[in-house]
């Protein structure tokens, strides 16, 4: 069995979120970053903790989406960038399974009645995934396939499992695509498509107490569109300072927009956005909304937000996640009035202050005989298959310990600096770690390991006995990459 082992500092790694995700229970709040990782939080009537860092995509996560499967524990499936989708069991805190699509990924959703996952990208078509297999059962074709979606949003007709998929194109078309409950082709092809002439959008949504009419959310402005055929009712714009985000319906008549810098904003549709409009009338032109409402949900900085009715109560979830790691989440009642009454008193929590509240284990220093001075961990190696590791410090220190014993004194917070070695010979910083018993097995013993340093030096050690059996200082720069070359060769040194 392969255990990952995660050497953490006393600082906390960097979470500048990208996107946000609340469970259909409103019970675990999760936020993607631009590093690949997933923080998952419990979310209670009065504070937000922190339970578990997921680490897995090798790029921004860009989308978060919670799986319908029957189980009781809590599947969501993420999406990178770089075309990554991760299935998750976050009961557990486990990884399930993955694939990777061809092209950059833009947003995934699963769609409410078939429970498959709509995946957009940056590339012609969306695709339908099965939820289990994540294996393409469909693709939304359009007429055009150099304009990709942008964004998209699903709904369902009255009285029907079937689902309508309404998107957007980069060049501000809208396109539309009819999933029936018994689609059995490999292929759908659009069933409408529009041009806009919205430029840069980034949202499009329907008001979920009426299809009558729908909001389209660019960079630069926002409209509000009739549903069936998108004749425009109302408009308005942003100003240059910051681009609008997304939005949402607040009511029938009125609508909730933020911006990127996280400005929320409440306005008042005018009457012939709301009512049907006399397309005979002659008279008939779009009108300007009226801004009742405005809320600075934090500092003027970019961050992400979500906003969303709770699926079990009669509640209201505003989420703002800034580029520190930090998240902040206003609750309020369906029917509250936010213009006359506000937001309400926001429930936030920190990456940096949980980290050190938590006081994890310093599980490296502590067998450095000073508890005063914190060394970070700058090289790593793993002495495979003998189960231990080894990790270089800042202070040129080299400490070699078994694995399993770093999980014990994780839990028990237990010091016992009999059970590591430690090699001193560095005069400065650790940069890398070579352990070639692993790659040649013939030719190096397994009790040898290689380093080198900020101090010019390659050395090699007897780990085992605890003592140093070569030293080489006729490089010119730090050595930053340790080789190990074919068999008849020696190890070779890369410096900078």
């Amino acid at each position: 069995m392969l255990l990952p082992i995660v050497l953490w500092g006393t600082e906390p790694p960097s979470h500048t979120i990208n996107t946000i995700f609340l469970s259909r229970d409103d019970r675990t709040l999760i936020t993607g970053s631009t590093e690949g990782q997933l923080l998952v939080y419990n979310v209670f009537t009065k504070d937000i903790v922190p339970k578990c860092l997921l680490v897995g995509h090798a790029s921004a996560v860009c989308a978060i989406g919670q799986l319908h499967l029957g189980l009781t524990d809590l599947h969501i499936v993420s999406a990178s960038v770089q075309g990554e989708i991760f299935k998750w069991n976050i009961t557990h805190g486990s990884y399930l399974k993955s694939v990777t699509l061809q092209g950059p990924l833009q947003n995934i959703t699963v769609l409410p009645s078939s429970h498959n996952i709509l995946v957009c990208g940056q590339y012609g078509a969306m695709y339908i995934l099965d939820p289990v297999t994540l294996e393409t059962r469909h693709a939304l074709l359009t007429s055009d396939p150099t304009h990709w979606i942008l964004c998209y949003t699903i709904f369902q007709p009255p009285k029907t499992k079937d689902e309508e998929v309404v998107g957007l194109t980069i060049n501000g078309s809208v396109k539309t695509w009819h999933i029936t409950e018994s689609l059995q082709d490999r292929q759908i092809h659009e069933s409408e498509n529009k041009v806009l002439a919205c430029p840069d959008p980034v949202d499009i949504v329907y008001n979920p107490r009426s299809l009558y009419n729908c909001m389209v959310v660019c960079r630069g402005t926002w409209r509000i569109y009739r549903g069936g055929d998108f004749v425009l009712l109302s408009s308005d714009s942003s100003n240059k300072e910051s681009s609008w985000a997304g939005g949402r319906f607040y009511a029938v008549d009125h609508v909730m927009l933020w911006k990127e810098s996280g400005m929320l904003y409440i306005y008042k549709l005018p009457d012939r956005a709301v009512r049907p409009v006399d397309r005979t009338d002659s008279t008939w032109n779009a009108q300007p909304s009226t801004c009742v409402f405005s809320f600075a949900t934090g500092s003027v900085s970019h961050c992400s937000m979500l906003c969303r009715q709770s699926y079990r109560t009669l509640h209201v979830y505003l989420v703002r996640g800034e580029a520190g790691g930090r998240v902040k989440l206003w609750r309020y009642e369906k029917d509250t009035n936010v213009v006359t009454e506000g937001m309400g008193q926001a429930v936030g929590c920190s990456l940096d202050e949980s980290w050190a509240s938590a006081s994890p284990p310093c599980l490296v220093n502590d067998t450095c005989g000073n508890c005063h001075e914190v060394y970070s961990v700058t090289a790593s190696a793993s002495l495979e298959p003998l189960s231990y590791v080894a990790c270089g410090l800042s202070n040129g220190d080299i400490i070699i310990g078994q694995i399993s014993l770093l999980a014990i004194r994780a839990l028990s917070q237990i010091i016992d600096n009999e059970s590591y070695t430690r090699l001193k010979g560095h005069r400065s910083s650790v940069r890398v770690l070579l352990y070639p018993h692993f790659h040649t097995p013939s030719v190096y013993s397994s009790s040898v390991i290689y380093s080198g340093g900020e101090d010019f030096s390659t050395r090699s050690w007897d780990w085992e006995k605890g003592i140093q059996l070569q030293c080489f200082t006729i490089h010119a720069g730090p050595v930053t990459k340790l080789l190990c070359p074919p068999e008849n060769a020696t190890v070779c040194g890369i410096v900078t």
